[in-house]
Formats: C-alpha cells, sequence, structure tokens
C-alpha cells in the first residue's frame, strides 16, 4: 500500500517526543523547526522553535495512521476535512 502523508495533532509539548518515537518505530514524520536567536536579559542563545505547534507530519499507509496513535502517547487525533471527517491526505509535492 502507498505511503501518504497526514497531519497528526499532538498534545501539548510533546511534538518533539511523539516524532522521536515515530522514528524510533521506523515511520518518516516531519517536524517543521526554525532556528531562531532569542535574547534573555544575561544572554543571547540559538534555539530551535516549532513552526507549527500541535502538529506533526507523519508519513505513513492508511492501515497503520489509527495503530500508530493508539501506540504512541500524545497523539490524539488527525486533521480532517470538516465535511466528511475523513483525515486529510497531503499531496507529495
Amino acid at each position: 500500500m502507498e505511503k501518504k502523508w497526514y497531519v497528526a495533532y499532538v498534545k501539548a509539548w510533546q511534538e518533539k517526543r511523539v516524532a522521536a518515537a515515530l522514528y524510533e518505530m521506523g515511520e518518516d514524520c516531519f517536524l517543521p523547526v526554525q532556528h531562531v536567536k532569542k535574547q534573555w536579559s544575561d544572554r543571547v542563545k540559538w534555539v530551535d522553535q516549532l513552526v507549527l505547534r500541535g502538529m506533526v507530519f507523519i508519513h505513513t499507509t492508511p492501515n497503520r495512521r489509527i495503530p500508530l496513535m493508539q501506540q504512541i502517547y500524545g497523539i490524539f487525533s488527525y486533521m480532517t476535512d470538516g465535511g466528511t471527517y475523513r483525515p486529510v491526505e497531503i499531496p507529495e509535492q
């Protein structure tokens, strides 16, 4: 079966942990981060900041989508189209 990209909604502050768990299971995923400079009163530091909070892109087969949600703590739903409540499949390009 062909793999497709899905958007998984994850619990707050669990994005990196969910992405790490997906990589451990051998699944492809994408977590968009941006390397930004943060200014504190006593120092400046470069940090990786999430671009889209609460979302992880997962590249998997349609049959594997639900088991992933059940196996990995933090994933609670997938983005749907609203009308039919079917998961949105992100185009490859």
